[in-house]
């Protein structure tokens, strides 16, 4: 799926994902199949909610 990319995100999106690539890093143990089956669910999760990739969606969740 191809997202129009609009400018720069938002500082809080990169922390949030560098955050979940962490814990998939440190849950699947250098496992390469495992890694990339888990970052296909955060990848999914930023389909599903675009928001994320907007400053607006954490001036909200303050």
């Amino acid at each position: 799926v191809k997202m129009p990319h609009r400018g720069r995100h938002p500082n809080e999106y990169h922390e949030y994902i560098l955050e979940k690539m962490s814990k998939i890093d440190k849950i699947t143990r250098g496992d390469k199949n495992k890694f990339l089956k888990e970052f296909e669910k955060l990848k999914e999760e930023v389909k599903n909610n675009p928001a994320i990739l907007h400053k607006d969606y954490y001036k909200e969740r303050k």
